[in-house]
């Protein structure tokens, strides 16, 4: 013990002797802490951007979807507009109109493309896990409706007259379109949700979740482990 003291006081004696080697010891430590800190910003910014690259990809996959629901809402509510024009007595060609549903029900990757992109970065996400699978499931639901919808109406050509028959299933389909409409207000739920968790810590701002006031409007909220699910009310609207 008595050695290594008298060694450490002859170190630190020489080293007083000699202050140009204190200044590059200090200049090199302070280097390696410098890089250190470099890397790990420059790990953190990398991070960072991966995550915000992400979210703007959803982002955009759900803005897409959201413009599908939007053009299927607005198609459904404009049919009784072919109705009026043919009780008018002008030519409707409703196998016409047939083939530009089945073209937006069926053909428009947009339907499908955020649920892939959500899976593809689900290891960025992965409180999205659960409501992913549940909003896929409305998704299939909204599918059988327009199927559902498509058979009902392809139907009555086999009675070019049957008129009323054409009002009945497009006044069912408007009646039961909710279910498009819900599924809007949730991708914006998840939307809000994605924008918040990656940029909130840098804003110190947070978008306000939407809060309908129709009580039969479900949303996406956070359970107590954090993980988005679907809130469902008592009174639902039918769909």
């Amino acid at each position: 013990m008595k050695i290594l003291l008298a060694v450490t006081i002859a170190v630190a004696a020489w080293l007083v002797n000699h202050p140009v080697i204190i200044a590059v010891f200090i200049a090199v430590a302070g280097w390696i802490v410098a890089h250190a800190l470099t890397i790990r910003a420059q790990n953190k910014h990398f991070i960072t951007q991966v995550i915000n690259d992400a979210r703007l990809d959803i982002t955009r996959a759900i803005r897409d979807y959201q413009d599908w629901l939007s053009k299927v809402q607005t198609t459904i509510f404009t049919l009784p507009l072919n109705i009026i024009c043919q009780e008018e007595g002008f030519s409707r060609q409703w196998s016409l109109k047939i083939a530009e549903l089945i073209e937006l029900f069926y053909r428009d990757r947009s339907a499908l493309k955020w649920i892939f992109c959500l899976e593809e970065y689900e290891i960025l996400f992965p409180t999205t896990a659960e409501c992913r699978k549940h909003l896929l499931d409305r998704q299939t639901q909204i599918q059988q409706f327009l199927h559902s919808f498509l058979r009902e109406l392809q139907s009555t050509f086999l009675d070019p007259a049957a008129l009323e028959h054409r009002k009945k299933a497009i006044d069912k389909a408007q009646k039961n379109v909710g279910i498009v409409a819900d599924q809007i207000g949730l991708m914006e739920d998840l939307r809000i949700y994605l924008q918040n968790l990656c940029l909130s810590s840098f804003t110190g701002y947070k978008i306000p979740e939407r809060k309908p006031e129709d009580l039969s409007v479900p949303r996406l909220v956070q359970n107590q482990r954090g993980n988005l699910q679907i809130k469902e009310n008592q009174k639902q609207r039918q769909s």
